[in-house]
């Protein structure tokens, strides 16, 4: 029983992925199969200029459907991340406890793509 209730669960999540896959995403209609540009950069603290481990940087809801998952990272011991999301203009969000969130826009060009953009955020508490 156990056994059969396992495999319709995969067999549900399978279908739900493949159908996922054919949707069109957004404004744009285009399938979400992954986001296709990575953020890189560092969050400092605005003050001290130091690196902040362990602040949240995130795509602030973007990707809050079903075909965009919303995406996020956390800065290492030096303060770098590297956040996967979606080339389209949107809003991107630093944070870290007891500091206030940051918000920046990512800006996309008119015509092409660049596969990797530099994005730092200095915080403050």
């Amino acid at each position: 029983m156990k056994y059969t209730r396992s495999i319709h669960t995969l067999i549900a999540v399978s279908l739900l992925i493949v159908m996922g896959m054919q949707w069109g995403c957004g404004h744009d209609g285009h399938s979400a199969v992954a986001p296709n540009c990575k953020i890189v950069g560092i969050v400092t603290d605005n003050e001290s200029e130091s690196p902040i481990p362990g602040a949240r940087v995130a795509d602030n809801n973007y990707g809050g459907s079903p075909n965009k998952a919303c995406q996020e990272a956390w800065t290492d011991e030096n303060g770098r991340y590297e956040l996967m999301t979606w080339y389209e203009e949107h809003t991107i969000v630093a944070s870290a406890p007891g500091y206030q969130p940051a918000l920046k826009i990512l800006l996309t060009k008119v015509v092409g793509q660049e596969s990797e953009m530099e994005m730092n955020f200095s915080i403050s508490k």
